[in-house]
């Protein structure tokens, strides 16, 4: 696999009822998100792990919300905002932050699903051993 791919790429990853993951604040998949919307048509009921969103992305609108299901460690204004005006499917998970990756994994594997899970993050540039930070 290619280490560096194009967002409409990584897009080809997501499937109908996969449980996408994304890096918290300053680490959020950031273009990924902002895009994610662009690929509802052919979705449904896509999980969405979002620690803490940093923006309003479009994926949160009520017209999406057949697509995406999101789930957030923090309740955020956009969050609560998204939930104010009928967006239905935004649910807040309350954990403990050192141990909230562990148990939202375990739980994950514990329905025993076929879809993927998937993490987008940020990262440097790989390195020359391909090697990111």
């Amino acid at each position: 696999m290619a280490k560096k791919i194009t967002i409409e790429q990584a897009f080809e990853f997501v499937t109908n009822g996969c449980s996408i993951f994304t890096g918290l604040a300053a680490a959020e998949a950031q273009d990924f998100m902002n895009n994610i919307h662009t690929i509802a048509h052919r979705l449904q009921d896509v999980n969405i792990t979002n620690c803490m969103p940093m923006s309003i992305c479009k994926f949160l609108d009520k017209e999406y919300s057949s697509a995406f299901n999101v789930n957030s460690w923090f309740y955020s204004a956009q969050l609560r905002a998204s939930n104010a005006i009928g967006h239905r499917n935004i649910s807040f998970i309350p954990n403990h932050l050192h141990l909230s990756g562990i148990k939202r994994l375990s739980y994950e594997k514990s329905l025993n699903r076929t879809e993927p899970l998937i993490f987008v993050g940020v990262a440097t540039p790989p390195d020359k051993h391909g090697y990111v930070s």
